[in-house]
């Protein structure tokens, strides 16, 4: 029984010495409530900006928020680490059911120091943590034998369950390595797979079978109502059950903002066959959900092939609008079986979709130009539109036989500078760009966000609004400041952004705390937690070097035609010093 959601237990694991430790540590929920709060304090007690992000005193750290396992759509786990990609602030959320088994297991935060001399996967059963030898599945090809070993390996714990495990690219510790949570969510981006494969973790296992009473029952009732049929009976959620992010396919595409060959062009001339709609009415097998969600927006996809026995072979992935672009229009694959495979084959590697994508469809241009050569890519040609010949690219990047090979998945900035072609590697602050060709919003709003996601402080959307009115950038800055700022409160609750219009009443919010015994909690409060992450985060950036005068575009960027135009430099330097104006006010 978890006697109080008020209280905080921090479980420290460390690798080197295999020896655990449960910390009370209220100070955490009383001045940083949850999520993204939690885990960004614990990331500047337990990580030095100036660590290597490859090192056994990197820590990872996981943190869920008071709402998780108590309202719906509370589902995300918030995963903070130094990134092996930027060098500075590495902040992953993925949902599936680790926020619920984390809860459950009565934790509020794991944090992981050292490096096991040997591969290890992790047994947490409530708040006991058992060290298991993980030597038989380190190099496993698959992941669902992978997964099957690891459940007959385990043979501890009850209750629910999540499992999380880097693929082979986090063993190889290359710096575009996700973390894959329960088969279908990921903690992708910014190289927490590399991080795990530093210490020689393969996968975490967390059971959890404890149970709590809020404070007041009652309330909790009436508010869990409220919360649950916004979520079902309005229209708040209804796209992404339908279609989910798929959707933006086509109306992207419409407006000239969907990334298409290394973002030299904006509409794709196969995008029908890609969208939302073909591939939910030809290829979609199921739609599922996260524990403690009754949405179902993961979109699960099936190619099927046959030979001439009439043998068949299925392939099966989940599917969302990020790796539509990134391994389809941007690299030019039409077709659905094609994108099925290649996501498949970067799924399995362990890789971030995104990461990638860019890196295969700046590698294609590099070789267009002159820039590489065969000597660079052996017995391979990448082509626009040829997933069979990415997907061989995938496998070179994994057995590495050469320093390109090697260097492939270090993301696109580190393959500009090293081999050329820096004004077409499509990246912002050393992370390749979501899929948003949409204007200053999204090329600015990488730049300056907290963990350089679209999803920071919605650029992209800001974009698409009033598009028959002028862009001012200096309003354009205050009015994604303000986004940025009130997300950091959000994603401490842990509930997924998906469902901010669920939570979009500061009201509900309030009455969903209250109900669980956070009584003390009032807007104040609130607003000024938002601006104390926002604080933490830039501070500990800024000691690990990053330095928003030094943060330039690549030329293709300040090249191309935006639905909002061409974004110039000139517009861009007018955002930016906006940004610092406001981030030095706080």
């Amino acid at each position: 029984m978890i006697k109080s959601l008020k209280t905080t237990t921090v479980l420290e694991i460390n690798l080197s010495e295999k020896t655990t430790k449960i910390l009370s540590r209220d100070d955490l929920r009383k001045e940083w409530l949850g999520g993204t709060g939690i885990a960004t304090k614990l990331l500047t007690e337990y990580c030095d900006p100036q660590t290597d992000p490859l090192g056994k005193d990197n820590p990872i750290i996981f943190s869920v928020g008071p709402l998780t396992g108590a309202f719906s759509c509370a589902t995300k786990t918030v995963a903070m680490f130094k990134s092996p990609l930027t060098g500075e602030l590495g902040e992953s959320h993925a949902g599936g059911r680790s926020g619920v088994a984390i809860r459950f297991a009565g934790l509020d935060a794991i944090v992981i120091t050292g490096k096991s001399e040997r591969p290890v996967f992790l047994t947490i059963d409530g708040q006991r943590v058992y060290f298991n030898d993980a030597s038989v599945i380190w190099g496993v090809k698959s992941d669902l034998e992978m997964v099957n070993v690891l459940r007959g390996l385990q043979r501890r714990g009850a209750g629910r369950r999540s499992i999380m495990w880097c693929g082979r690219a986090g063993e190889k510790q290359i710096p575009t390595a996700m973390v894959t949570s329960d088969m279908h969510r990921h903690f992708g981006r910014l190289g927490l797979g590399a991080v795990f494969g530093s210490k020689n973790l393969k996968a975490i296992i967390i059971h959890g079978k404890a149970d709590y009473v809020p404070e007041d029952m009652k309330k909790y009732r009436e508010v869990y109502d409220q919360v649950h049929e916004l979520t079902i009976k309005k229209d708040h959620m209804s796209k992404y059950h339908n279609l989910g992010t798929s959707v933006n396919i086509l109306p992207l595409n419409a407006l000239g903002g969907l990334p298409t060959r290394n973002f030299k062009e904006g509409r794709f001339e196969f995008a029908e066959q890609i969208s939302g709609e073909t591939m939910a009415m030809e290829y979609m097998e199921r739609k599922t959900a996260c524990s403690a969600c009754p949405v179902g927006c993961i979109h699960i996809a099936t190619a099927r092939e046959h030979d001439e026995k009439y043998d068949v072979k299925l392939t099966t992935v989940s599917y969302d609008y990020e790796p539509l672009y990134a391994l389809g229009s941007n690299l030019a694959i039409g077709s659905p079986v094609g994108f099925i495979k290649l996501m498949h084959a970067v799924e399995v590697a362990g890789l971030d979709a995104m990461s990638t994508g860019l890196a295969l469809s700046w590698a294609t241009e590099a070789y267009e130009k002159a820039v590489l050569s065969e000597e660079h890519l052996l017995d391979v040609i990448p082509t626009f539109g040829n997933a069979e010949a990415y997907i061989k690219m995938i496998t070179h990047m994994l057995d590495q036989p050469n320093e390109f090979y090697s260097d492939l998945g270090k993301g696109v900035k580190f393959l500009g500078n090293k081999y050329g072609g820096a004004d077409y590697a499509i990246q912002a602050g050393g992370l390749g760009l979501a899929g948003y060709s949409t204007g200053l919003g999204s090329f600015y709003g990488t730049i300056v966000g907290m963990r350089h996601s679209h999803l920071d402080n919605a650029g992209y959307s800001f974009d698409q609004k009033n598009m028959d009115q002028p862009q001012d950038p200096i309003d354009l800055a205050e009015k994604m400041f303000i986004e940025e700022t009130e997300r950091q409160m959000i994603t401490s609750l842990n509930v997924c952004l998906f469902s901010r219009k669920v939570f979009g009443s500061r009201e509900l919010v309030l009455n969903c705390l209250h109900s669980l015994g956070f009584t003390d909690w009032d807007n104040e409060r609130l607003d000024q937690l938002a601006k104390n992450i926002m604080k933490l985060k830039h501070s500990f950036r800024t000691s690990c070097g990053f330095d928003l005068d030094q943060q330039k575009l690549p030329l293709r960027l300040h090249s191309i035609e935006t639905p909002r135009g061409v974004v110039t430099p000139e517009a861009l330097q007018l955002a930016l010093n906006r940004y610092k104006e406001l981030i030095s006010e706080l």
